[in-house]
């Protein structure tokens, strides 16, 4: 489970690192396979429709941490999108739940077939992971910290001070966007910042 520190306007900084759904078109070329570690759509315990796995240092810059998106329900369409982060102790650090149509954004009402829709989210769980998603600093030595939109101004400096911190930046629902870094002090992953 990630903690959400504060809600803004996302910084220049992930605006640029992370496309919005309603602006991206992903086609297979553009999609990142270097460091998938795995992709099928074999069901696995009968439940899981699509997964993906990818390593990355993120916890700690010499270990890399586990990366999933699993796809689990009774069609692609209506699923479920689990996204967890497993550390390289094997300790949960990120747990999130969304309906696999947040893949969709606002384009959900503009793709005209149940099949479009289908592909999309697949194309999209795929290019989650992109290395462009992966920020560090996490948090840049030029941004401020807001009083009017922050709760947890300590972690949040925290964060900021950690050079070594790696962000992920990724986008789900109508428009959101968020930043996740780990925190050594919480010992878990956290949301530095999310915007609609």
């Amino acid at each position: 489970m990630a903690v959400c520190i504060f809600s803004c306007t996302q910084p220049d900084k992930a605006r640029q690192n992370v496309t919005p759904l309603k602006d991206s078109v992903i086609t297979s070329s553009q999609i990142d396979t270097q460091k998938i570690v795995s992709a099928n759509t074999v069901p696995d315990n009968n439940q899981a429709l699509f997964h993906i796995t990818t390593l990355h240092p993120f916890s700690n810059i010499n270990k890399e941490d586990t990366f999933s998106l699993i796809l689990t329900g009774n069609s692609i369409y209506t699923g479920q999108i689990f996204f967890k982060i497993i550390d390289f102790n094997k300790r949960v650090i990120h747990n999130e739940k969304f309906p696999a149509t947040d893949l969709l954004g606002d384009e959900e009402n503009s793709i005209s077939t149940n099949k479009e829709k289908e592909d999309t989210i697949i194309a999209r769980m795929k290019s989650f992971f992109s290395e462009s998603n992966f920020d560090k600093p996490a948090i840049d030595a030029s941004d401020t910290f807001d009083p009017d939109e922050n709760y947890d101004k300590q972690l949040w400096q925290d964060i900021k001070s950690d050079t070594s911190a790696t962000g992920f930046l990724y986008s789900h629902g109508y428009e959101g966007t968020y930043g996740i870094a780990y925190s050594k002090k919480k010992q878990k992953a956290v949301c530095y910042f999310s915007s609609d």
